[in-house]
């Protein structure tokens, strides 16, 4: 017993004769079993199996605990510490006594000493441990390190004398918010919503924004949106995160949406003519030119029907030709009526 684990006091047994309320196994097997007072037990010194047994209870009664020390004896005339082992063991619990091995004795186990992985032990094995230190938890009678959660996590639930601890992935803000309180070693972070235009943003206030939402640009001030180019003017760079819309004015005789680049302008033919039909008109009606030389169309033709055949160009004003500049008011005229009368 000493080369495995060490010397072992025994207390109980061994050399006490007192019979009947101690008695040495050797004795009791040997005759020489002694009584109180000194007499022989039993008149011979020897003792049965039952009387044995019942000294060694009355002895351990006395202690109320401890090594009991028992060993086969030289002869077995009368019984054997087996058979006594027999009878005491259902006695002894029925007393509300239990029963160890010799390294699992707390005064022992002072002595050995517990492996370093334990704080309390019953025995000197690393699966022996009854407690452990407070960075270890106890599973299956080993003391086992309690985990240290990562960086990226928090402690959900913290180790216990016998769970592990629990960790879980600190939360990374959605897109629209920003953490007010970051991940900490016992708590996740807290996310919290940005300034209503700002798509990812480091704080509340609108100059904490990051980026943008669509239609909107970055400024000194927060997220401002973008411009739109006026009709007469042409987009020459697109809004973009941190820059507004630029726009240029269309050169003269083009014109733009304010979207498409700058193109010719397209006139109408047409118009134009009326527009100078109405400049004419306007000019001969001052002169008093128009009615005499147009407005008596009928008395010409009738005149030059009773002139004396001719070269055909005779007019009822002396026969003289009209003008070039006559004709062409005319024919203007006639074309100007036609438009009006087709409008």
């Amino acid at each position: 017993m000493n080369k495995y684990i060490g010397p072992i006091f025994w207390d109980i047994g061994g050399t006490a004769r007192g019979y009947p309320k101690a008695g040495a196994d050797w004795a009791c097997w040997q005759g020489q079993l002694y009584n109180t007072n000194g007499t022989l037990a039993n008149g011979d010194g020897y003792a049965t199996t039952v009387q044995c047994s019942n000294a060694y209870i009355a002895e351990i009664n006395s202690f109320g605990k401890g090594i009991v020390l028992m060993h086969d004896p030289y002869s077995y005339a009368l019984g054997s510490t087996v058979d006594m082992v027999k009878d005491m063991v259902p006695k002894l619990k029925a007393l509300g006594y239990t029963f160890v091995r010799a390294d699992k004795v707390p005064d022992i186990l002072a002595l050995l000493g517990c492996d370093p992985s334990c704080a309390t032990c019953s025995g000197t094995q690393t699966d022996e441990c009854l407690t452990c230190g407070p960075t270890a938890y106890l599973a299956g009678g080993s003391c086992v390190a309690c985990t240290v959660c990562a960086a990226t996590e928090f402690t959900k639930v913290a180790c216990t004398a016998t769970a592990n601890t629990v960790c879980e992935t600190c939360t990374t803000c959605a897109a629209g918010k920003f953490p007010e309180t970051a991940c900490s070693a016992a708590a996740d972070t807290v996310c919290t919503t940005c300034e209503g235009s700002c798509a990812t943003c480091t704080g509340p206030l609108a100059t904490d924004c990051g980026t943008c939402l669509a239609g909107k640009y970055k400024s000194a001030t927060g997220c401002l949106a973008c411009s739109t180019c006026k009709p007469g003017s042409t987009m020459t760079a697109a809004c973009g995160p941190a820059s507004d819309t630029m726009c240029t004015v269309c050169p003269p005789g083009t014109t733009s949406d304010g979207i498409d680049p700058c193109t010719p302008v397209v006139v109408d033919a047409g118009a134009g003519d009326a527009s100078k039909l109405d400049a004419a008109e306007n000019a001969d009606a001052s002169t008093g030119t128009f009615d005499a030389s147009f407005g008596t169309d009928a008395s010409r033709n009738d005149a030059g029907a009773q002139s004396p055949p001719g070269d055909g160009c005779s007019t009822a004003n002396g026969g003289q030709a009209p003008s070039v500049a006559a004709i062409s008011l005319a024919l203007a005229f006639a074309l100007r009526r036609r438009r009006r009368t087709a409008a």
